[in-house]
Protein backbone atom coordinates (compact mmCIF):
# COMPACT_ATOMS: atom_id res chain seq x y z
CA UNK A 1 0.00 0.00 0.00
CA UNK A 2 1.38 3.14 -0.87
CA UNK A 3 1.74 6.50 2.35
CA UNK A 4 -1.45 7.72 3.16
CA UNK A 5 -3.23 5.81 0.25
CA UNK A 6 -5.88 2.49 0.36
CA UNK A 7 -4.89 1.00 -2.69
CA UNK A 8 -2.06 -1.00 -3.81
CA UNK A 9 0.77 1.14 -5.79
CA UNK A 10 0.51 -1.34 -8.30
CA UNK A 11 -3.38 -0.18 -8.64
CA UNK A 12 -2.72 3.51 -9.06
CA UNK A 13 -2.25 5.11 -12.18
CA UNK A 14 -1.11 8.82 -12.93
CA UNK A 15 -2.27 10.46 -15.93
CA UNK A 16 -0.13 13.10 -16.76
CA UNK A 17 -0.95 16.48 -19.28
CA UNK A 18 0.08 20.03 -20.05
CA UNK A 19 -2.61 21.56 -17.45
CA UNK A 20 -2.36 24.80 -19.55
CA UNK A 21 -3.57 23.17 -23.09
CA UNK A 22 -4.56 19.74 -23.00
CA UNK A 23 -6.51 18.83 -19.21
CA UNK A 24 -9.49 17.16 -22.09
CA UNK A 25 -7.43 14.28 -22.08
CA UNK A 26 -7.86 13.29 -18.24
CA UNK A 27 -11.13 12.03 -18.43
CA UNK A 28 -11.18 10.38 -21.56
CA UNK A 29 -7.97 7.93 -20.03
CA UNK A 30 -9.62 7.42 -16.88
CA UNK A 31 -13.00 6.44 -18.65
CA UNK A 32 -10.65 3.48 -20.42
CA UNK A 33 -9.46 2.89 -17.17
CA UNK A 34 -13.09 2.68 -15.84
CA UNK A 35 -13.65 0.05 -18.89
CA UNK A 36 -10.37 -1.80 -17.93
CA UNK A 37 -11.91 -2.44 -14.39
CA UNK A 38 -14.83 -3.37 -15.51
CA UNK A 39 -14.14 -5.53 -18.64
CA UNK A 40 -10.79 -7.24 -17.38
CA UNK A 41 -11.90 -7.61 -13.35
CA UNK A 42 -9.02 -5.40 -12.56
CA UNK A 43 -9.22 -2.24 -10.00
CA UNK A 44 -7.40 0.60 -11.14
CA UNK A 45 -7.35 3.75 -9.67
CA UNK A 46 -6.88 6.47 -12.05
CA UNK A 47 -5.03 9.74 -10.73
CA UNK A 48 -4.50 13.31 -11.69
CA UNK A 49 -3.09 16.25 -9.89
CA UNK A 50 -5.94 17.82 -11.19
CA UNK A 51 -8.53 15.77 -8.78
CA UNK A 52 -5.73 16.70 -5.96
CA UNK A 53 -5.70 20.09 -3.19
CA UNK A 54 -2.59 21.41 -4.26
CA UNK A 55 -1.50 24.54 -2.07
CA UNK A 56 -0.30 27.46 -3.73
CA UNK A 57 3.70 27.00 -4.62
CA UNK A 58 3.74 22.70 -4.18
CA UNK A 59 2.84 21.94 -7.81
CA UNK A 60 6.02 20.33 -8.54
CA UNK A 61 6.65 18.91 -5.06
CA UNK A 62 2.61 17.62 -5.32
CA UNK A 63 2.90 16.32 -8.64
CA UNK A 64 5.72 14.48 -7.65
CA UNK A 65 4.47 12.58 -4.45
CA UNK A 66 1.40 11.24 -6.64
CA UNK A 67 3.58 9.84 -9.64
CA UNK A 68 5.65 7.98 -6.41
CA UNK A 69 2.25 6.51 -5.54
CA UNK A 70 1.78 5.14 -8.48
CA UNK A 71 2.79 1.95 -10.18
CA UNK A 72 1.62 3.24 -13.76
CA UNK A 73 1.46 6.52 -15.66
CA UNK A 74 0.05 7.61 -18.73
CA UNK A 75 1.22 11.60 -20.04
CA UNK A 76 0.49 13.01 -22.54
CA UNK A 77 3.27 14.70 -24.76
CA UNK A 78 1.41 16.25 -27.69
CA UNK A 79 2.02 19.85 -25.98
CA UNK A 80 5.04 19.73 -23.87
CA UNK A 81 4.96 21.68 -20.50
CA UNK A 82 5.41 20.48 -16.99
CA UNK A 83 4.50 16.88 -17.47
CA UNK A 84 8.37 16.47 -18.32
CA UNK A 85 9.04 16.70 -14.74
CA UNK A 86 7.35 13.73 -14.26
CA UNK A 87 8.44 12.00 -17.02
CA UNK A 88 11.87 13.03 -16.17
CA UNK A 89 11.21 10.68 -12.77
CA UNK A 90 9.34 7.52 -14.08
CA UNK A 91 12.62 5.21 -14.24
CA UNK A 92 13.23 6.33 -10.48
CA UNK A 93 10.18 5.50 -9.31
CA UNK A 94 10.15 2.10 -11.41
CA UNK A 95 7.29 2.62 -13.62
CA UNK A 96 7.00 0.31 -16.37
CA UNK A 97 8.47 0.95 -19.86
CA UNK A 98 5.31 -0.21 -21.54
CA UNK A 99 2.86 2.98 -23.32
CA UNK A 100 3.63 5.29 -21.32
CA UNK A 101 3.20 8.07 -23.78
CA UNK A 102 0.46 9.20 -25.55
CA UNK A 103 0.95 11.64 -28.43
CA UNK A 104 -1.69 13.03 -30.49
CA UNK A 105 -1.71 13.37 -34.25
CA UNK A 106 -2.71 16.36 -35.87
CA UNK A 107 -5.56 16.23 -38.59
CA UNK A 108 -8.55 14.10 -38.50
CA UNK A 109 -9.21 10.37 -38.67
CA UNK A 110 -11.29 7.89 -36.50
CA UNK A 111 -11.38 5.41 -36.43
CA UNK A 112 -7.72 5.95 -36.50
CA UNK A 113 -5.64 5.07 -39.89
CA UNK A 114 -1.94 3.83 -39.36
CA UNK A 115 0.16 6.99 -39.09
CA UNK A 116 2.99 7.26 -41.27
CA UNK A 117 6.23 6.32 -39.49
CA UNK A 118 8.28 8.79 -42.24
CA UNK A 119 5.62 11.59 -40.70
CA UNK A 120 5.34 11.38 -37.33
CA UNK A 121 4.69 14.57 -34.82
CA UNK A 122 8.12 15.97 -33.33
CA UNK A 123 8.99 14.13 -29.87
CA UNK A 124 11.83 15.87 -28.46
CA UNK A 125 15.30 13.89 -28.15
CA UNK A 126 15.37 13.41 -24.36
CA UNK A 127 11.82 12.25 -24.42
CA UNK A 128 11.97 9.62 -26.98
CA UNK A 129 16.01 8.48 -25.55
CA UNK A 130 14.48 7.47 -22.74
CA UNK A 131 13.07 4.10 -23.99
CA UNK A 132 9.57 4.83 -23.35
CA UNK A 133 7.08 3.51 -25.47
CA UNK A 134 4.53 6.02 -27.15
CA UNK A 135 1.19 5.46 -28.57
CA UNK A 136 0.09 8.36 -30.93
CA UNK A 137 -3.77 9.66 -31.58
CA UNK A 138 -5.90 11.18 -34.21
CA UNK A 139 -8.89 11.45 -31.87
CA UNK A 140 -9.62 11.58 -28.38
CA UNK A 141 -11.88 8.82 -28.37
CA UNK A 142 -8.80 6.69 -29.11
CA UNK A 143 -7.36 7.33 -25.62
CA UNK A 144 -9.87 5.03 -24.08
CA UNK A 145 -8.77 1.66 -25.87
CA UNK A 146 -5.06 3.04 -25.61
CA UNK A 147 -5.72 2.97 -22.06
CA UNK A 148 -7.24 -0.39 -22.21
CA UNK A 149 -4.55 -2.17 -23.89
CA UNK A 150 -1.68 -0.26 -21.91
CA UNK A 151 -2.77 -1.90 -18.51
CA UNK A 152 -2.28 -5.46 -17.79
Amino acid sequence: MAIGFPQPRAERVLIGTNYDVNVGVIPIVKDGIFRKNLTAGTNYIPIAVLDTFVPSGTTHDVSLSLLHTCGYAIIDVSHPGGQFIEIERLRDYGIPQKINFILELPGEGFPKIEADPQRLPHVSEMVATLGYNTAYYYDHRELIDITRRFLP
